[in-house]
C-alpha cells in the first residue's frame, strides 16, 4: 500500500508541475491537506499525548521532532524539487534507492545485522525496479535526480532516526505520525523564507 500510494504521490505531483505549479505551492498544499485530514482521523484520540509529551518530556519531543523535520520536512522538499525537475520515470526508479539507503543507516546507526544475502537482495531488488520502470533503458541523468537522492538519503536517515528513539522510549507511533506534517511545515515555511530572502538579495 505504502509503495502504491507513493507511486501515486510522484504520478500526481507531476501531472501538477506539467501544469505549471509551482513547487512551494504544490507543498503547501499538500501539508494543508494532510494536517486537516491527520487532524480529523487522529487529533482527537492522541492530541493530549502530544501536548502531554512536550510538556513532560521536551527533549524526546524534540528529537522526534528533529527527525521528523529531516524524513517529513526535508526529505519531501528535496523530493518534489526533483519531480519537478526529472523525467516520472527517473524519479520511480530513483525512489527506490531509500531502501538501499535505509539499510545502511540501520546498519550504521542500529546495528543491525548486515549479511551479503541481504545485501545482495537489495541489489536484486534495485536491478528489478529498474528493468520494470525504464524497460532497459539507460537513464540520462538530470538535475533533478541529484534532489531525489537526497531526498532518500534524507528518508532514511529520518526514519532510522525515530526507530532509534522509539526503541527506547515507549511513544504511541500515531503521535509521531501527528508530527509529521507539523514538523513538514515548518521546515518548508523555513525553507520559503530562506529562498525568498536569497532571491531579494
Amino acid at each position: 500500500m505504502f509503495s502504491g500510494f507513493w507511486a501515486l504521490q510522484i504520478f500526481v505531483a507531476k501531472l501538477a508541475f506539467n501544469a505549471g505549479v509551482e513547487v512551494l505551492s504544490f507543498q503547501l498544499l499538500s501539508y494543508s491537506v494532510v494536517l486537516i485530514i491527520l487532524a480529523v482521523v487522529l487529533l482527537g484520540q492522541v492530541g493530549g499525548q502530544l501536548f502531554d509529551l512536550l510538556s513532560n518530556q521536551g527533549s524526546l519531543f524534540w528529537q522526534l521532532f528533529g527527525a521528523n523535520s529531516i524524513q517529513a520536512g526535508l526529505g519531501t522538499f528535496l523530493s518534489m524539487i526533483g519531480i519537478a525537475m526529472t523525467a516520472a520515470i527517473n524519479a520511480g526508479f530513483l525512489v527506490k534507492l531509500t531502501t538501499v539507503t535505509t539499510i545502511l543507516f540501520a546498519w550504521i546507526i542500529l546495528n543491525e545485522r548486515m549479511t551479503p544475502l541481504k545485501l545482495a537482495t537489495v541489489f536484486i531488488m534495485i536491478f528489478g525496479a529498474y528493468l520494470l520502470t525504464t524497460k532497459g533503458q539507460v537513464l540520462l541523468p538530470r538535475a533533478g535526480d541529484l534532489f531525489i537522492l537526497g531526498a532518500c538519503f534524507c528518508w532514511s536517515l529520518g526514519s532510522v532516526l525515530i526507530r532509534r528513539i522509539l526503541k527506547s522510549q515507549p511513544v504511541n507511533p500515531d503521535v509521531v505520525t501527528m508530527q509529521k506534517p507539523i514538523a513538514g511545515l515548518l521546515v518548508l515555511m523555513i525553507l520559503a523564507g530562506a529562498i525568498v530572502a536569497y532571491t531579494e538579495l
